[in-house]
């Protein structure tokens, strides 16, 4: 056969109509830069996603927020709220306070700088039926051994509709690791940021601060809100909270009467939680306070006089009462009532309802230093500084941030 019958008619060789293996590697160099390319972009999009979680600290375990804190008084931190007790009992093994506040958050305006001299710290924020306010005393205890414990006791306490409300609501964690504060803190940064970009935004371009104090903000929530716990565990109110006060104390109901079902007496329950709470006092050698913080006044005189609800009322009466006084004694538990107090009848006072405002705080510990024993038990704080504070305040038209960032 020639060498010509092996082409075809269009002169085309066979090798030419072979594949040309040459293609191959070139397609294998395709491909690898193909997947190269995507770990790079996967892998600056993990960097970017770490950079911005570092920067906000939104994956910071509450021991590492503690001794930031710790570090820097003009920083404030709020991250998930379930980890506050964790990274307040860092901080209280930090400061060693001689003066713990314990409860929910009507008391988070209490500031260190009340009680000068004694070295406070605000433990609020943290506990909302009376067997957390035991657990939470029994772990302060073992951390600090404070002198003097004071802790949150309004009526609510003991309703059991609101104990069911709370128990399980914002269960408190301790000791959480790096990963669960990586995997929880990137969780939140995500749903925050969904809801309040412009924050985050702001933040990343060199807004790194509150607006009211100048502080530093860290933690996904501190980021998004612009609030967080101050040096002295008080809390810092957002602005967005700070304008709703006046519509919110429009209504004597708000957050609280149309959240919490009333009753007729004091459940037998709670009640021996309290007991409870006191033995763990007498056990431990330590004095402690429950204040029924103050609550509007329009909510008050509904709670006293409402003919209508006077039976859903029957546990307010008597947790007024003195015969409830003299049991709590018997416990061991001091009880101050700061209800009925003065500051209550002024809205400028209040946040809401039950949540008094920094000046109010003030008012109320000021009246309360006028009873024989609880001054009794802070001999030496300064009562004519307080006044002075207090007297302008008033003058000034400050409610929210009498103290500002003194500690």
């Amino acid at each position: 056969m020639s060498r010509t019958s092996l082409r075809g008619s269009s002169g085309t060789s066979a090798n030419q109509l072979l594949p040309n293996p040459g293609c191959r590697p070139n397609r294998r160099v395709s491909e690898a830069a193909f997947l190269y390319s995507a770990f790079l972009t996967v892998l600056l999009a993990c960097c970017a996603i770490e950079w911005v979680l570092w920067q906000t600290g939104a994956t910071l375990t509450p021991a590492a927020a503690a001794a930031m804190q710790a570090g820097d008084p003009k920083v404030v931190w709020a991250g998930l709220a379930n980890q506050y007790a964790d990274f307040k009992i860092h901080r209280i093994a930090q400061e060693k306070p001689d003066i713990v506040i314990i409860g929910d958050s009507p008391c988070s305006q209490l500031r260190s700088a009340m009680f000068k001299p004694y070295k406070t710290y605000n433990f609020c924020t943290t506990a909302w039926t009376i067997d957390q306010i035991s657990d939470i005393v029994v772990r302060v205890d073992n951390a600090v051994h404070p002198k003097l414990i004071i802790f949150s006791l309004g009526y609510y306490f003991f309703l059991d509709a609101w104990v069911t409300g709370w128990a399980n609501k914002i269960p408190m964690v301790y000791d959480v690791s790096w990963s669960e504060a990586h995997a929880d803190g990137l969780l939140r940064l995500i749903q925050l940021f969904q809801a309040h970009p412009g924050a985050f935004v702001q933040f990343l371009a060199g807004s790194t601060h509150e607006t009211i104090d100048g502080m530093g903000l860290s933690g996904a929530d501190s980021v998004a809100l612009g609030f967080g716990i101050r040096y002295d565990g008080s809390v810092l109110y957002p602005s967005q909270m700070r304008a709703a006060a006046p519509e919110h104390n429009q209504n004597p109901f708000f957050g609280f009467l149309e959240a919490i079902p009333g009753s007729p007496q004091l459940q037998p329950a709670q009640l021996q939680a309290v007991e409870r709470l006191g033995a763990i006092g007498k056990e431990r050698g330590l004095t402690l306070v429950g204040i029924q913080f103050p609550i509007l006044k329009a909510t008050v005189d509904f709670l006293d006089h409402d003919p209508f609800y006077r039976d859903y009322a029957g546990a307010w009466r008597q947790f007024e009462s003195a015969s409830t006084r003299l049991r709590f004694r018997d416990f061991g538990i001091k009880l101050f009532d700061a209800s009925h107090d003065a500051v209550t009848a002024d809205r400028d006072n209040f946040l809401d309802p039950l949540h008094p405002t920094e000046r109010g705080m003030l008012g109320v510990l000021i009246h309360l230093l006028d009873d024989p024993e609880f001054h009794s038990m802070l001999p030496d704080i300064d009562e004519a500084a307080l006044r002075r504070k207090y007297q302008e305040a008033n003058s000034a038209g400050e409610t929210f941030d009498v103290y500002h960032a003194e500690f």
